[in-house]
């Protein structure tokens, strides 16, 4: 026995110790239930849960042995005498308002009486972006989150959100782990979210350049739009005069235009590896990649901010900045002058259409001459496999563990490799039709993490109580 349960029934319990009607109710609920929530027009927002049952009969005895029956119109409801939410029966469901009036207008809507959200082409465009067998799934209506203040609806018209589209949302347990799905309408090219639809996938080529052995890697398609989008975002808040007074100050002290240098900068494919600590060295390493894909000037900028630093540009509080060049095979490298101090050894390295940085002296030789690619490494050969993505994430768990295990610092008391079903943890994010999509899966063994987390809140709990 894991312990779970045993918290479970205690939690139910203390929620009503006199009768544990709650405690009772739990044997006749099937386990599927929804949730929603109104504006509210007077006093609270209206709450309306529906809760799925295998006997009804059973539970509303229960119900009626703690209140008075009361009716509204032809609805027979209850209501606890200390006051409360409202508890009605329907259809093999127990319906629970914080106004009786909102439980008669849904079994109204459930006879057809009144339209229902599958009415709605936008809702169920938002119920068919998420898979069927999701364990839980949550729908927000753009229309009135966006009619409830001005400051969400300007911040709607920044992220370039559809305001009268349904968003939804969802949790899927699969044989993989959890699987997390988000749906957001958007205006195609327009705002943050709408910058993904101007946005060509990714094609991975700058890949070539890294080497085997990263633990995880990230790739994103024409970060500058997305940047642009995002500063378009802030500008629209009440923050956005600190915003623009910032970028001036920086524009100014390096004499570069964030429209004209930097947004261009990053209109190509970026890419972000993370290395463990690898050839005796104590610190794990890393290697960042942007390419002139997308019509971007990731090298032209590169080259441009290296000579204004060896001209002093950049040269303050006694610090000055200089670059040494070498050259190895088409990559010409730029060794930064050492800090007092600094033993941390990176390179920028400039090809004809990639900038990278790279951190780690064991990093320098095989980005220069990688003999074993990282794409050939076993954790992450799929991250370049799959539906076309604007953004991936892909971190190999397994290699994770091991890195944290050489430094000393896993866990003595839980073996986390069990508690995997996989591993690879991805994320990606694309554009489909007229809304943005993303998909997270992790790998976790479910039941297993259910068992190691009851089990660990028993111990705590019988230690607690050895205390007393």
């Amino acid at each position: 026995d894991s312990g779970a349960s045993d918290l479970i029934d205690k939690f139910l319990n203390d929620l009503d110790r006199e009768h544990g009607s709650f405690k009772q109710l739990r044997g006749h609920v099937k386990g599927s239930f929804a949730v929603a929530l109104w504006p509210k027009t007077s006093g609270e927002p209206g709450v309306m849960v529906a809760v799925a049952l295998d006997d009804p009969a059973g539970a509303e005895s229960i119900v009626a042995g703690l209140s008075d029956p009361e009716s509204i119109g032809s609805m027979k409801y209850y209501k606890p005498k200390d006051g409360g939410m409202a508890v009605t029966f329907f259809d093999g469901y127990a319906i629970v308002a914080t106004d009786p009036s909102l439980a008669q207008l849904a079994i109204r809507t459930a006879k057809g009486e009144n339209p229902s959200l599958n009415s709605s082409a936008s809702f169920k465009a938002a119920r068919a972006s998420l898979p069927d067998d999701a364990s839980l799934m949550y729908f927000i209506n753009g229309d009135a989150i966006a009619k409830a203040d001005e400051k969400t609806r300007k911040g709607y018209a920044a992220l370039g959100i559809t305001e009268t589209g349904w968003s939804a949302g969802s949790v899927t347990l699969t044989s993989e782990g959890i699987q997390i799905d988000s749906y957001q309408p958007a205006v195609a090219g327009n705002g943050l979210l709408g910058s993904l639809a101007k946005t060509a996938p990714l094609g991975y080529k700058s890949l070539d350049r890294f080497p085997a052995g990263a633990v995880g890697v990230m790739g994103w398609s024409n970060l500058g739009t997305f940047a642009e989008s995002m500063l378009k975002y802030f500008s629209s808040m009440p923050e956005g005069k600190d915003v623009s007074e910032g970028i001036a100050k920086m524009e100014k002290e390096t004499g570069t235009s964030l429209e004209n240098d930097w947004i261009p900068a990053f209109r190509g494919e970026t890419y972000f590896a993370f290395y463990p600590p690898m050839d005796g060295n104590k610190d794990p390493g890393l290697v960042l990649s942007v390419d002139n894909s997308n019509g971007g000037s990731a090298t032209k900028f590169l080259k441009m901010m290296i000579d204004k630093a060896n001209a002093g540009r950049f040269d303050h509080s006694g610090e000055h900045v200089r670059f040494a060049e070498s050259a190895s095979g088409d990559l010409d490298l730029y060794t930064p002058s050492p800090k007092p101090g600094d033993d941390t050894e990176a390179r920028l390295a400039i090809s004809d259409s990639q900038a990278m940085l790279i951190v780690g002296s064991s990093l320098i030789g095989k980005v220069t001459s990688p003999n074993q690619k990282l794409l050939s490494s076993e954790g992450l050969k799929s991250f370049a496999t799959g539906d076309p993505a604007k953004f991936r994430l892909q971190v190999d768990l397994y290699a994770v563990i091991d890195m944290i295990d050489k430094m000393g610092e896993l866990p003595k008391d839980v073996n986390l490799r069990q508690i995997l079903s996989g591993r690879n943890l991805t994320a990606t994010g694309t554009w489909e039709t007229d809304a943005a999509k993303g998909t997270v899966v992790i790998p976790i063994n479910v039941p297993e993490l259910i068992r190691v987390l009851g089990k660990k809140a028993k111990e705590s709990d019988e230690r607690s109580i050895a205390m007393r």
